[in-house]
Formats: structure tokens, sequence, C-alpha cells
């Protein structure tokens, strides 16, 4: 995908996975166009490069998420596509159909490294600072981000009628309930192809094989493996029997023939439809319980509680910043004399991402969480907001009344005018999504005994202390808002925010050392100036904390600065070897161009950073 000379990018694009069968409106048409044909005629000076995104969304984003365009622009904004390069599109709405500030954005980011967009149903050609260009476009954009809005609200009301028609017993001949389509998948073992429910001839028998191998104990993987040598064809056009579509069959309600529809996004205050007996039953009530008790049994310990918890994960805050999924994690070694807990990217087993991050122990970097939550939770908050809480709190329950009530409207509207009360329920829940984001900015943390970190167990980092962990978990949660790591061989570059507003960036080093990126953090870890909220006395007690790991081991990591000349000897090989890292192109930092020149002001007093760069 990237390029060293100016090359012509012929992307398509379609929302579902019917459209990538269809002649008329799908994928084929875009690709065969003699519009296509005169696009290439018109640089052929280019080679030419085809990307498509089959079946992905431009008014969600996914396409940007997963899809080859967000490579393509990912590749742009890391300036490995040459410049002169040209994106060709059938209209400018293939790019994107997120909202217009969101698609300006990205559509700008393109243009500004010096890579055009020729839309070929127009012949346009976009390029940087063109007035007149800008404004066609934004017309463009918005024009079919409403579009988008239009066809989501048109299904959403389809899908209501549906859903109503299933409460009144709409049936066929044969008893099988009405199907409901727009609105999340049906389960993979039904056919809903006559607009009802029923039985799919090929993939309920299957169903119902993998229900025997569950009660018989087999576990996900070994049904994976026999499902392959049966030589059974996977559903919904997968390549292979993923572990997840088996892992999700094991606890889904749907064996039971129950469905659960949620109106995403809050625009519709997140209504749930729950519909009894809308699909055949595969299970029997007793056979689900037996199935819920392997599934307790296989994942926890003996006592019945779940084991071997991750003290920072299991609430989706802790992400990593260089591909922004979970991080979660693994035991390493199992049942061997270094069997030990480790932490790491959800990327890097997705095959679409292939993070390329590394793994650190357990221990390392729990004790390091320890350390730094407990150094700001000690500070003063930033603001007080609690009676500018309770005020938008109050405006988002009359929302709520208010949505509610025009949704129960719009089952009984008349189809001419559902349209405008759709309208007016979209225009509230932007609203509440408005008063809710300010709300999540607001929050506060429960007023905690500064020295509280001096409570903490010290032997919480052992991943076999089951119980204390999953309290210290929800202890640790309160207060943090989001964690982001960076995790590479040998440095660990952390980024911490609470819920009180205070933050802390700091980085480890060789599993041993702490660095604070800037005076500020410093005086955070050393100042003397809140001692109504602990002050130097917190601080120490934060800088003092250590960890005892399951063997007894003691894990301390040390503030670089109070051994800053003491053991330069040791830490000083590892920091130049880190920089020649950097250096070389690695990407180690999550705000590089904060961080260097922050450590560099810091290291300038030893004689030997004297003629480090910025």
């Amino acid at each position: 995908m990237e390029s060293v000379i100016p090359t012509l990018y012929l992307y398509s694009r379609v929302s579902t996975e019917k459209q990538t069968v269809d002649g008329k409106y799908g994928l084929k048409r875009q690709q065969d166009s003699p519009d296509v044909i005169k696009t290439k005629e018109r640089y052929s000076n280019l080679p030419v490069v085809e990307l498509e995104d089959p079946g992905l969304s431009a008014y969600k984003g996914i396409h940007l998420s997963k899809g080859e365009l967000g490579k393509l622009v990912k590749c742009i904004d890391d300036g490995e596509v040459a410049k002169g390069s040209i994106i060709a599109v059938e209209k400018i709405d293939r790019i994107s159909r997120l909202n217009l500030t969101k698609a300006q954005s990205i559509i700008s980011r393109i243009l500004e490294s010096g890579v055009r967009i020729y839309t070929w149903t127009d012949k346009e050609e976009y390029c940087e600072d063109d007035l007149p260009q800008a404004i066609k476009m934004l017309l463009l954009l918005e024009g079919a981000k409403e579009y988008s809005k239009n066809i989501s609200l048109n299904v959403v009301g389809t899908a209501l009628t549906k859903i109503k028609e299933f409460y009144e017993g709409k049936t066929d001949d044969n008893g099988n309930t009405i199907a409901i389509n727009g609105l999340g998948s049906n389960a993979w073992w039904v056919d809903t192809t006559t607009g009802y429910v029923k039985k799919h001839d090929y993939y309920w028998p299957i169903a119902r094989e993998i229900v025997g191998w569950i009660l018989e104990g087999f576990g996900q993987q070994r049904i994976a493996e026999k499902l392959h040598e049966s030589g059974y064809t996977p559903p919904r056009k997968k390549d292979k029997w993923g572990i997840n579509l088996i892992t999700r069959f094991h606890l889904n309600e749907a064996i039971l023939g129950h469905k659960t529809i949620k109106l995403k996004g809050e625009i519709y205050n997140g209504a749930e439809y729950r519909l009894e007996n809308y699909y055949p039953k595969i299970v029997t009530p007793e056979e689900y319980e037996q199935i819920l008790e392997i599934k307790k049994r296989n994942r926890s310990g003996r006592n019945g509680k779940k084991s071997r918890v991750g003290l920072f994960v299991g609430f989706k805050k802790l992400r990593c910043g260089n591909c922004g999924r979970t991080i979660n994690t693994f035991i390493s070694k199992s049942k061997q004399v270094a069997e030990t807990q480790r932490y790491k990217c959800a990327g890097k087993d997705d095959a679409t991402i292939k993070c390329q991050t590394a793994t650190v122990e357990g221990k390392i970097f729990e004790t390091a969480l320890i350390k730094l939550v407990g150094t700001i939770a000690s500070l003063p908050t930033k603001k007080d907001t609690r009676a500018e809480a309770l005020m938008l709190e109050h405006k988002i329950k009359k929302l709520d009344d208010d949505i509610v009530d025009i949704e129960n409207r719009l089952f009984d509207a008349h189809p001419s005018i559902r349209d405008s009360i759709m309208k007016r329920l979209n225009g509230l829940a932007e609203d509440k999504l408005s008063f809710l984001s300010e709300l999540n900015k607001l929050k506060t943390v429960p007023v905690t005994d500064p020295l509280t970190i001096n409570n903490i167990p010290n032997n919480v980092i052992d991943y076999t202390q089951t119980e204390a962990r999953m309290e210290w978990r929800e202890n640790f949660y309160s207060h943090i808002q989001s964690i982001t790591t960076k995790i590479s061989n040998k440095y660990i570059d952390l980024d911490i925010e609470l819920y009180n507003g205070n933050r802390i960036k700091a980085g480890i080093l060789q599993n041993k050392y702490i660095l604070f990126y800037d005076d500020s953090n410093f005086e955070t870890f050393h100042n003397k100036k809140h001692e109504s909220f602990g002050g130097v006395q917190a601080n120490q007690a934060s800088n003092n904390w250590f960890g005892i790991d399951r063997r007894k081991n003691i894990v301390q990591l040390t503030n670089l600065d109070d051994v800053f000349v003491s053991e330069s000897r040791e830490w000083l090989p590892h920091f130049i070897k880190m920089i020649e890292r950097v250096n070389k192109g690695e990407d180690i930092f999550l705000e590089p161009q904060k961080s260097l020149p922050s450590l560099a002001i810091t290291f300038k007093k030893f004689e030997k950073f004297y003629g480090f760069k910025e």
C-alpha cells in the first residue's frame, strides 16, 4: 500500500455484505463502471492499486477502523504515500459519512499530505486550499450523512413495526415467528429468507451437534477442531470456525429461543426489546443450566470464584496507545516453575491489527500503576462540580421521560407522521448525548484518605490472591478514568488520568526505574504544599510502596530522580540505548514530541547529555 512514486489508488466500498454481490448497487457496479476505465486513462502515467472495503459502513466509520481505506489513511499520516498520489472514488461519500467535523478532518489530512482525491461521478479533483471545492465538498458530505441517517431511521421504523407484530403473535402457517432484520444479525443456525424465523436446513443440525459436544465437556478449541474435521462449512462466509463464535454460542440466550434488540447510540434512549421464543429452541432449560455450570467450572478456581484476575483489567479503561485496543492478561508458562501473569494488547492476537507492542510482567506493571495512582490520588480535586453535575442529571432525567413518551407514541403513529416523530426523537437524543458528555467531564471521585496507599496489601500484585485483587480492583477503578500505555521492550510509557482531573505521565525503564516527564510530575511526587491533602507524607508513601509477588520476592520500582547520581552507572547505559532506539525510528513514546524534550531537559544536568538533540 505504501508508495515511493505517485500512485493511483482506486477505492470501492459498500456498506453491507448483500451489496458486495449486487450488480446494480454493489461493488461490481463501482469497479466495472466506464468511469473507472476513463479514470485509469486520465491518470495513465500512474501505477494503479485497487482497494475495496466490502460490507464496511462509512456512516459508522468501520471502514476506517477495520478496512483498507483506514490502512491507506494511516500510511498517508505516516508519510508512506508519495505526494502527488490520487485516491479515486465514485463519490466523496465513499470516503466518509461520519459527522461533518470528523469527515472534514479525515479528508483534510489526506489533502494536506499532498495526496489528491478524484471523484469519477462528477469528475472533480480535490486538492488542498481550494475554497470553492471545499464548500462543494462540505455540502456533499453533509448530504451523504443526512442520507445515511434517513436510511437508519427507516430501518429502525420498519423493525419497530415488525417488533409490534411479533408481540401481537404474528406467525406463518407453521408457527414460525416473524423475522426482524436490520437491527443486528439473527442467529446463524436459523433461516429468515422467507420473512419468518425457521430452522436452517444445514446449520441447525450442526448447532445441535455443538450442544452435544459442550455437554460432553469439550472445550472451544476442541469443538472448533471437530467442526473442521467434520468438513462443515462455517456460517456467514467465514473462512473457519472461530473460537469467538463458539464462545458466544455457549452463553447466548438465543439457544433458549430468546432475542434481545437494543437500539444503539442512545438515540432511542437505549431502548431494549426482549423477544421470548423468537427462535426455535436448540436446548432445553435443563441443558442450558448444565452448559452454564460447565462454563463456570472451567473459568473458575476450586472455590467457585474467578481466579487469576488482572488487577487493572476488566473495565476497558486500560488501553494500548499504539492501536487503541484494551490491554488484557494471560498466564505465561502455565503450571511451570516460572509461571507468571503478563499484560499484553488485545490487538496482538487480532489478525486485522497485529499490534507490534511487547508484553510486560504483571507484577512490574501493577506495582508501577499502584505507585503512580497513589501519587496523584492524594492531590486535591481540580474543581468541585457537584452542583453542576446535579443540574445536568436533572436535565437528562427530563429528557429520558420525554424520549420514552415519544417512543411509546411511535408504535401507533401513522406512517405519514412517523418520520417527523423520529426526527424529534433524534433531536432529543442528541441533546441527551451532549449533556451526558458534559456530565462525564464533571465526574468526581469519593473523598478518600490521602494515605490510603498504606492500606494496600503488598501481596496484592500476587495474581493468586483473588479475593484481595477483586476488592482493590474496584477501588482503583472508582478513581481511574483512563490509563493509556505503550509497552515496548525494556520501556513502558504510561498516561494516567483520574476522575478528579489529576493526571500523570511517566515511563518505566528496564523494569526498575520510574521516569517522570516534566517538572509538574516531579512536583506532584515531591511537593510539600498540600499538607491538608497528605502532602509530602502521601507522596512518600507512594514512593516507598513495594509489592510482594507469589514467590515472596519484593518488587520495588525506584524514582530515577532519587538515584540519579548514585546509580547512574546502572541506569545510564539503558537510557542511552533507549534514545538510540528512538533515533532509529522505533515507536516507544505515547507523545514523543512532549516526552523526549522533557526527558532531555531533566537529563541535561548530567554532563553526558549536553549534546543530546531535542
